[in-house]
């Protein structure tokens, strides 16, 4: 659970710093338009004015999907480094890595490939870590892409393989691939990543209020990363 928390620390403090620093973001996808009644109602306000503003954007909405994924990678791997890192360098107590020499290179060569000649194992974490944690990280993943305009499925498979090499390129160092983080963080983090995405997009079409600034940072992090809290229009 430090796991998780520490996770979401660093997140929301990157969240919120690059929102800050980026709040004139295109916002909105074309398959998350406002709807026909709304957004007629916008036309019909501005069009006395001779204004007519295009629909919002979220960032890279119409990029190919290759840039999509680059900036993904960057990002996950930036954090993803950062995470290890920490976790190395932290008491025993709080990575749950107990062993003496855990970072003499010799074992870590070993625990590398015993990762890749044994098939992964239960693992004996908290359920919180296991099971809040890892679907939180997997919402993660999942929304460094789909919250650039990438489909449900291309979100799913990105979040499919950022999980694998989680547990086998970051942590097969430390300790051996696990089960149930091999299950749960792709699956269950893709539905809670879903759930997350619509609910952002739910709260910006009427413009972010503070506490839900709040929530996105938490929830959704990698929106305000890649979009910051704008609702202008793109022109």
């Amino acid at each position: 659970m430090k796991r998780s928390l520490f996770i979401i620390c660093i997140l929301c403090s990157v969240a919120f710093s690059r929102a800050q620093n980026n709040p004139d973001s295109v916002i909105l996808a074309a398959s998350d338009t406002l709807s026909e009644k709304s957004y007629s109602g916008i036309n019909s306000c501005n069009t006395e004015n001779n204004i007519i503003f295009p629909e919002f954007k979220l960032r890279n909405q119409n990029a190919p999907f290759g840039k999509k994924l680059v900036r993904g990678v960057l990002i996950n791997s930036a954090v993803n480094a950062t995470m290890i890192t920490t976790l190395i360098l932290s008491p025993k107590e709080f990575s749950m890595w107990t062993d003496d020499d855990r970072l003499k290179w010799y074992m870590i060569r070993q625990r590398f490939k015993n990762a890749y000649t044994s098939p992964p194992v239960i693992d004996h974490d908290l359920f919180l870590t296991n099971y809040v944690g890892h679907p939180y990280q997997g919402s993660l993943y999942f929304n460094t892409i789909r919250s650039q305009g990438s489909t449900f499925l291309e979100s799913s498979l990105y979040n499919l393989a950022q999980s694998a090499a989680w547990e086998y390129v970051w942590e097969a160092g430390m300790e051996q691939p696990s089960i149930q983080d091999l299950i749960v963080t792709p699956i269950v983090g893709t539905i809670m990543g879903e759930l997350f995405h619509k609910a952002t997009l739910r709260m910006r079409k009427n413009g972010f209020n503070w506490y839900e600034k709040v929530v996105v940072c938490i929830i959704n992090p990698y929106y305000a990363i890649n979009n910051g809290f704008s609702t202008r229009r793109s022109r």
